[in-house]
């Protein structure tokens, strides 16, 4: 790992930028800046499985077995990351890739006549199973993977896995290329042989970075926007509860093709995405719920370089984004402002803000974020292939945040997730907030020129519901909620 002494260097003509090469024949790698934060963290508690994720992708059609398998073998042979396992060498933590790595599939066989309901919540016991147990890093695989046969046209691969090998975009990629696989060994065609770079490459490139000082107005950047005291949201639950929380709960509000059509002009009028439409509405919303002008979100964006086409590896880094809502700007001017901030984060996304974040007071938990909140764009996994159609999700055992909330766009519509910890807010209380943030939407859209203190839905009271242990969706799963994300904002 390389010394932050180095750090304040900055480029020369004689200190050129590094360029990403392939590290040929190497089975040792330093550890990228975010799994280093994440290898440390997990180093306090051995016995948390706070880190592990896991997906789940429904098959429908006739599927060959074997062949399936060879394809999921062939993944892993062809990407180191899914081969690495977290090892010391000279009192640093590196990546080691294991020359081979048998994969195990084991098949189970649902029993005749049940549900959907029922089968759905039997591949979601059995991802549970494979995505809970805590991993031992030194030796691997930090993967488990499963088939459950409800039919021979109706199947369910499950895939549990460590934080530190994928983030949640990439476990979807992993299944897309076992898919492909399969495709071209169904068909005869040769498979694909190895990427042009390995996620090792991505670390050595990164760690040569930060040591000849490339991050250094990163560094910069961040310390400012960092800068105490920095603003808090206030949500009315128990911070007794024990950290982190079980996130097992969801409730979602869709919106309409006329909606999201005058959404999308609301961000042509300031060149910006629908995405960030949607999270200057969310930043309206959650300023007036924690009833102050300036707060911090939490957002993904994606650290993978272009030239690394399809690898797959933990490219995804989580920001805080302080954000500011004046009260005075109209929702154009605030949506430019959101649009602005961000393109000045993205362009500083690579840093290891995490580095900086812990030593802030204040924090109840050494993984503690600094904003109780997540907001992250989705996107769905959903493919025909011949005669097979799939679809995808994303598992999380737990969460360091007490909401996350999604933005799924459809082909003609939009919905809007909010997912929340069961011990800490009724359902009754999800489904208040998702309506008053599907208000807000609303009146940015009739009334974007107006002060956005004079928006209806921010002027009324946001009723608080207490805990109710009747209410009958307390102990819904999120199932097909945290699916993948389509793409993290990176520009």
């Amino acid at each position: 790992m390389s010394s932050q002494s180095n750090f304040s260097r900055g480029a020369t003509v004689e200190n050129p930028t590094p360029e990403l090469e392939r590290q040929v024949g190497r089975k040792k790698y330093p550890l990228s800046l975010n799994q280093q934060h994440m290898w440390f963290q997990a180093q306090l508690d051995l016995e948390s499985s706070l880190w592990n994720l896991g997906a789940k992708m429904n098959i429908f059609g006739p599927l060959n077995v074997p062949m399936f398998v060879q394809a999921l073998q062939h993944t892993v042979d062809r990407h180191e990351i899914l081969r690495t396992v977290f090892a010391i060498s000279d009192d640093v933590p590196v990546q080691q890739v294991l020359d081979d790595v048998k994969v195990s599939c084991p098949v189970q066989d649902l029993p005749p006549g049940l549900s959907n309901d029922a089968r759905e919540n039997a591949a979601w016991t059995r991802l549970s199973e494979l995505s809970d147990p805590v991993y031992d890093l030194s030796t691997g695989p930090l993967f488990r993977t499963g088939l459950l046969r409800a039919s021979e046209t109706e199947y369910y691969f499950v895939f549990g896995f460590h934080h530190l090998l994928l983030d949640a975009f990439y476990s979807g990629q992993f299944m897309k290329e076992i898919i492909t696989a399969y495709d071209l060994l169904r068909c005869g065609h040769p498979l694909p042989g190895d990427p042009a770079f390995q996620f090792g490459d991505f670390c050595v490139w990164q760690d040569e970075k930060w040591s000849r000082g490339f991050m250094a107005d990163s560094m910069r950047f961040w310390k400012e926007q960092l800068q105490e005291p920095l603003p808090e949201i206030q949500l009315p639950s128990d911070p007794s509860v024990p950290f982190p929380r079980l996130v097992r709960s969801q409730v979602s509000v869709r919106l309409n093709a006329d909606i999201v059509k005058k959404l999308h002009e609301l961000g042509r009028q300031a060149r910006t995405t629908l995405f960030r439409v949607m999270l200057a509405a969310f930043t309206l919303f959650f300023s007036r719920l924690s009833e102050t002008g300036e707060l911090i979100l939490d957002i993904d964006f994606s650290t993978r370089p272009r030239e690394m086409g399809h690898t797959i590896g933990f490219f995804a880094n989580l920001l805080p984004v302080r954000l500011q809502v004046l009260g005075k700007e109209s929702f154009i001017e605030l949506l430019r402002a959101v649009d602005s901030k961000l393109r000045d984060v993205s362009a500083n996304r690579e840093f290891p803000v995490r580095q900086l974040t812990r030593k802030l007071k204040g924090r109840r938990h050494a993984t503690q974020p600094l904003s109780p909140i997540v907001v992250t764009q989705l996107g769905i996994l959903d493919w025909a292939l011949g005669d097979l159609r799939l679809t995808g999700s994303i598992y999380v055992t737990a969460s360091i945040h007490d909401l996350w909330l999604g933005v799924l766009e459809r082909d003609d519509d939009l919905e809007i997730v909010l997912a929340y910890p069961e011990q800490l807010f009724s359902r009754s209380q999800a489904r208040e907030w998702a309506s008053w943030v599907e208000k807000t939407v609303h009146d940015v859209i009739e009334q974007p020129d107006i002060p956005v203190s004079e928006l209806i839905s921010l002027k009324k009271d946001l009723p608080y519901v207490p805990w109710d242990d009747e209410d009958p969706g307390a102990a819904s799963r999120m199932d097909e909620v945290i699916v993948q994300k389509n793409q993290l904002p990176t520009t």
